[in-house]
């Protein structure tokens, strides 16, 4: 499934090769015209063999639910990935690696390092402590 061109698709999102994150803050397309994986993209694929974070995600709000103990697991998650961000950037100062990325059209687009295509798909970066 070419889930990269249907991610992408300019008849349902106008300018869908355009990087605008902002999108999401906009009235979205017709349910009927989305992909019914989360976000309605499939970025994460769908089905049985989606991404295992998806997966590790739903677990955590499934357990939460159970516990009776957080009436908005959803929101939980979302602070909580917020609250790691926050440490991470505040902990570490991030660092382009200057190596020369190639997009790789597969089940999904990944990122490859020109020189170590044989290492698969990887993303560098240099991070170091704020002194």
């Amino acid at each position: 499934m070419p889930i990269h061109t249907i991610n992408r698709q300019n008849s349902v999102w106008g300018d869908g090769t355009v990087f605008r994150p902002e999108r999401w803050m906009e009235k979205l397309p017709p349910q009927d015209m989305l992909t019914k994986g989360w976000g309605n993209t499939l970025a994460f694929s769908d089905g049985n063999r989606n991404c295992v974070g998806y997966k590790l995600g739903m677990c955590y709000v499934s357990s939460t639910l159970h516990s009776g103990t957080d009436s908005l697991p959803s929101v939980t998650a979302i602070f909580e990935s917020k609250a790691l961000l926050f440490i991470l950037t505040k902990t570490f100062r991030f660092h382009d690696t200057e190596a020369v990325i190639v997009n790789k059209l597969a089940s999904s687009l990944q990122a490859i390092v020109v020189g170590e295509e044989e290492k698969g798909p990887q993303l560098p970066i240099r991070a170091t402590l704020v002194q």
